[in-house]
């Protein structure tokens, strides 16, 4: 709840068209895996927040593609990236499918970040 003259920030994982993956279906071979894996019910777009955003009552300043025309390239090193795939906590396939699916969709490009800005009118 904000006042007027309020501002929001924010980021969160997107889902685009890019490159070969224009369509819906085409994106969604892609995101469904990651969806599922991850439990994340959708991934919202950058114009989808952004509509929410005006919709909810705030002029939006600021809504950008963190990877714009570019694959996203995620935040792990490959150190790291080793240490997940010989994670052996609870459900170990679930983890490491989730991990497949989630490169996938960023080397096809239908993945990205976005970042938001938004004053309440």
């Amino acid at each position: 709840m904000l006042k007027p003259g309020g501002r929001i920030a924010g980021i969160d994982w997107l889902q685009r068209p890019f490159g070969e993956h224009q369509s819906y279906e085409q994106i969604m071979a892609f995101m469904t895996p990651v969806n599922e894996l991850i439990r994340i019910p959708w991934h919202g777009t950058l114009d989808g927040y952004a509509a929410m955003l005006r919709d909810a009552g705030f002029e939006v300043e600021v809504a950008r593609d963190l990877w714009e025309g570019r694959p996203s390239t995620g935040t792990l090193t490959e150190p790291q990236r080793r240490d997940w795939k010989d994670y052996r906590g609870p459900d170990p396939a679930l983890f490491e499918g989730s991990m497949i699916a989630l490169d996938a969709a960023r080397r096809a490009g239908v993945f990205t970040g976005g970042m938001f800005v938004a004053t309440r009118r």
